[in-house]
């Protein structure tokens, strides 16, 4: 993925008494900084568990374009829930990514549950299946990532 664009404002930097670059991480494919995070992730993961095809996720938005984006590139299957009721353009943009979607509960914790449910049935094919939470490991800080299991 292409570095994003860095600039700076003189009339801010004379108002801050620094000078400050912000960079523009809305310019990414998705339009979220979310996706480098998923970038690193479905890296790691595609190199240290050979045998993952699947993914499962839960989200409100963002982060399940980052997980659909980062998938495909790694040539994995993405399945992601969101509540009931979700942005539909978040909806739409998930789903141009190629992932599955699954409305699912009236709110972000029921999508989240059956997401785990999910991710803990075991797949019909001998692929292996990890199941991953928030924790403090380097390789998924890297990844970013604050909710997603694969199998």
């Amino acid at each position: 993925m292409r570095p994003t664009l860095q600039h700076t404002w003189p009339l801010l930097n004379q108002r801050l008494g620094v000078e400050l670059w912000l960079k523009h991480e809305n310019q990414t494919p998705v339009g979220s900084f979310k996706i480098r995070g998923g970038l690193v992730y479905f890296r790691h993961l595609r190199r240290s568990r050979r045998g993952v095809t699947r993914v499962v996720a839960a989200t409100r938005g963002n982060f399940g374009q980052a997980v659909g984006f980062a998938a495909r590139r790694e040539g994995m299957e993405a399945i992601v829930y969101v509540p009931r009721g979700n942005s539909e353009s978040k909806n739409r943009a998930m789903r141009g990514l190629g992932i599955t979607l699954v409305e699912h509960g009236g709110d972000f914790e029921e999508a989240r549950q059956e997401a785990l449910r999910r991710a803990r049935r075991k797949p019909e094919s001998p692929t292996g299946w990890l199941a991953r939470r928030r924790n403090r490991r380097r390789s998924t800080s890297f990844g970013g990532t604050s909710l997603a299991w694969s199998w």
